[in-house]
């Protein structure tokens, strides 16, 4: 059998696990308060002996305090010098009143008749009550002993609550203790199946105190891993597929070569090739943004020669001239002026393609930010296109489909936005934000 075999439905109660412990250590704190419970009611049972003893002390007290009081009301009364007093008062009382000595006037005695102090010594015990004790010459009998309480040191009783409270604090602590290294122990369990790569793990802890805002900071990561994983499987899916298209034309053109060469394949292949080469670039153009570590430095850009810059450029070659309205003055940002250009020129890119008359873009300023607006009257996209339109290798139509993927990464790796709107007259727009400097 193993032993490392858990309850039926109950995956909690295992060798090792957190809640055994804790009843074990519940076992021992009630099993040790307990034993000190039991031994505190012993030593009470012990004092109690004694309480005979203690009567007949406070029995003679009362009685010699009685006695006395009635000598001194007599000694009072009488009159001549102290001696004679003195001897008018036993007289009268009936009392003998004898000094006991000067080092006898004040010990402390505990219950079983033992000294614990007198004058001079330090006590012999703190556990056990203590009175103060006179010594009195009764008329009939041999000098005895009388006390007077004077308080406890320490009883059993005080160390029975002792006991009780630290229980009480006790079972309090584990009591409150439990939940929490329950949800603890939760959300190890879930940490150790995401680090075997299960990212589907629930975590099952609520709460607003510390521990639930540790989880729902593993759950948001949880989250952003998943997204990661997925967005890095699409990508690589969608890359081996627009990878093998070149790479097959490629291999077709060497087939018919070997047959009969021809110049007009070694310009096919060439072409393939470049293609190739620029699939690649912007593959690991878009890795690159992806990773803040080898992001660039930014610095100060003014975005409206940027952007007369790249119009003027993406008319070269017969293609259309982009009509620039809005701001007039210079704008400044602060980002990567190469990556800028990057986003400009491919969203420019992607207009020229589609756009039968005319591009136009729109720069303004807003609250802190900046905003070009890019429209063109071409088709527009398909309406099963636009919620992936920003996917890495979605395309409405001609190229690999990264354009707009990198353009909104740039946007992004700039604390800005690319979003894309449709255009009233039936072509396509998009709105691009970035924070002024």
């Amino acid at each position: 059998m193993d032993s490392n075999h858990t309850l039926p439905g109950l995956p909690f109660f295992k060798p090792g696990s957190v809640v055994i412990r804790l009843l074990i250590q519940a076992l021992v704190c009630v099993g040790i308060s307990l034993g000190l419970a039991i031994a505190g009611l012993f030593a009470w049972q012990w004092q109690a002996v004694s309480k005979p003893k203690v009567n007949e002390l406070e029995r003679l007290w009362s009685q010699g305090h009685s006695r006395f009081h009635r000598c001194s009301s007599f000694f009072e009364r009488a009159k001549g010098p102290p001696k004679r007093r003195i001897r008018q008062a036993n007289k009268r009382s009936g009392l003998k009143v004898r000094p006991c000595g000067r080092s006898r006037e004040q010990v402390v005695y505990d219950k079983m008749g033992g000294a614990l102090l007198q004058m001079g010594q330090q006590p012999k015990g703190v556990f056990q009550p203590h009175f103060l004790v006179f010594r009195v010459l009764l008329e009939n009998g041999p000098p005895r002993a009388v006390c007077l309480r004077a308080g406890q040191i320490r009883d059993s009783r005080r160390l029975v609550a002792v006991v009780v409270i630290s229980t009480s604090i006790l079972l309090g602590l584990l009591i409150f203790i439990s939940p929490l290294v329950l949800r603890l122990r939760r959300i190890e369990q879930a940490v150790a199946s995401l680090a075997e790569g299960h990212l589907q793990t629930p975590i099952h802890v609520e709460g607003r105190d510390i521990v639930g805002r540790l989880a729902d900071g593993l759950r948001a990561m949880t989250t952003r891993l998943r997204s990661l994983f997925d967005a890095r499987k699409r990508f690589s899916d969608a890359a081996s597929h627009e990878l093998r298209t070149p790479l097959a034309r490629l291999a077709a053109a060497l087939d018919l070569m070997e047959q009969r060469p021809d110049a007009g394949l070694v310009s096919g292949m060439r072409a393939d090739v470049q293609e190739l080469n620029e699939l690649v670039d912007e593959m690991l153009l878009l890795s690159r943004l992806e990773d803040p570590q080898r992001r660039g430095q930014g610095q100060a850009v003014d975005l409206l020669a940027l952007v007369q810059e790249r119009a003027h450029a993406s008319s070269r070659g017969g293609r259309l001239l982009p009509q620039i309205s809005g701001e007039s003055t210079s704008i400044m940002v602060v980002g990567d002026r190469r990556l800028l250009a990057r986003l400009i020129d491919n969203l420019l890119n992607n207009a020229q393609r589609f756009a039968q008359e005319h591009i136009r873009l729109n720069l303004r300023r807003e609250a802190g930010v900046v905003v070009l607006l890019l429209s063109d009257d071409g088709p527009g996209v398909r309406k099963d296109l636009v919620g992936r339109l920003f996917d890495p290798f979605v395309s409405g139509g001609g190229g690999s489909g990264l354009g707009l993927a990198i353009a909104q990464e740039i946007a992004r790796v700039h604390d800005g936005d690319l979003q894309y709107r449709g255009d009233a007259s039936g072509g396509a727009s998009f709105r691009l934000q970035l924070p002024i400097q």
